[in-house]
């Protein structure tokens, strides 16, 4: 008889979706591990094969949903022909934020977070999912600002600040999309980035840029 094969790649992902929908469902806290198998319709044992801890299955879990919302990067190919650095950064900023707003998958990870910060907040530090979540935003923003001090347009010194420079950014986002996400009708969304990353950058534009923002 011919042994079957598993996708243990696929397995493990398909745990961690399910995984997903139990703890949204249950809360974190409450939900068990045996609870999560019998969610998901496999045995107790066939779920330890694939995780150590129900931390390690919220991390996965955490994963699958930010795959999820980030499935789109079609989206963001324009964005990455733009080549004033700023305006780069400017129009990046806005498509995350729209990209949250209007994804499922990311209210659902918001849900998770706020969870974990009521019920278990050792846990929630301890994973470091914000760290996790806006890791490849903090990414883009650093490499974008670099690329904006070697091509003259911030100051030789914002080099040193990038990372500053992203956590700054990723906290102003993070804010926004909560204030936008309670009262949609409150702001323009597009208005207040463009004001927001105007007044931030000003003071880190180089003498050559502002001088020529200036004619």
């Amino acid at each position: 008889m011919t042994p079957i094969l598993v996708d243990k790649a696929k397995k493990k992902h398909d745990i961690a979706a399910g995984a997903l929908e139990a703890f949204l469902k249950l809360g974190f806290s409450k939900t068990s591990m045996n609870q999560v198998a019998k969610h998901i319709g496999i045995g107790k044992g066939t779920l330890y094969e694939y995780f150590d801890s129900k931390d390690d299955l919220i991390v996965a879990a955490f994963e699958v949903a930010m795959e999820a919302s980030h499935a789109d990067n079609e989206a963001f190919a324009p964005i990455m022909a733009i080549e004033n650095p700023l305006e780069r950064l400017k129009a990046f900023s806005i498509a995350v934020l729209e990209m949250y707003l209007n994804s499922t998958e990311s209210m659902q990870m918001a849900v998770i977070m706020f969870q974990l910060i009521v019920e278990q907040p050792k846990s929630f530090n301890h994973l470091k999912l914000v760290q996790r979540m806006f890791a490849p935003i903090r990414e883009f923003i650093v490499a974008t600002v670099l690329e904006g001090v070697e091509k003259g347009i911030f100051r030789e010194e914002v080099k040193d600040q990038a990372e500053v420079i992203a956590v700054n950014i990723v906290a102003f986002e993070d804010g926004l999309m909560l204030h936008k996400f309670l009262d949609p009708e409150y702001f323009d969304l597009r208005e207040q980035v463009e004001q927001f990353m105007d007044s931030f950058f000003h003071s880190l534009l180089s003498s050559t840029t502002n001088e020529a923002s200036s004619h």
